[in-house]
């Protein structure tokens, strides 16, 4: 009856350690997750932080080019409408795509509806641009966004080289 007694305080004593080293490894591990989840909330801080930085100034090349496309007439009208309120939220649609989750179409149609361009005239002044652009845009996502803008406010201005390059010849 002893050595029952001492044989069920046996396995209940080294069940009680596995238990204990158990307990101290998934402490060991927490330490380590929360450390890593620092670092990554960290660096995912910091890539935020220079989205939101190039999305600006990438902002600022389309919207040069685009004014200078426009002071020498070769985007004009309802068309420098709608490229210049697309290149006005610019910023703000890319990173609503990144932090939300959002569709360029979503984002840009929040964007514009104080803005007095709509959505419609932002799609017929699409449907104008080149094949490439097009293509791009219809992506609906911020890489194609980008791609769109980059390419419509680039093709504006390289339009105006080529004109002066066949004045030339």
């Amino acid at each position: 009856m002893l050595l029952g007694l001492f044989s069920i305080i046996g396995i209940l004593v080294i069940g009680l350690i596995y238990f204990v080293l158990r307990v101290q490894t998934c402490q060991r591990e927490l330490v380590l997750v929360r450390s890593t989840a620092r670092m990554n909330a960290k660096k995912a801080n910091v890539a935020f932080t220079n989205l939101v930085m190039l999305s600006t100034e990438l902002q600022k090349v389309f919207t040069q080019r685009l004014e200078a496309a426009n002071s020498k007439g070769l985007v004009v009208g309802d068309d420098f409408k709608a490229a210049k309120a697309v290149i006005k939220h610019f910023s703000d649609v890319v990173m609503d795509c990144c932090e939300k989750g959002s569709t360029v179409e979503e984002a840009l149609t929040r964007r514009l509806n104080n803005s007095g361009v709509s959505m419609n005239e932002v799609k017929n002044f699409i449907k104008e641009r080149p094949n490439d652009v097009r293509m791009s845009w219809s992506k609906n996502t911020p890489d194609g966004f980008i791609t769109a803008c980059n390419l419509f406010s680039q093709s504006a201005l390289t339009i105006d080289k080529t004109d002066q390059k066949q004045e030339v010849s």
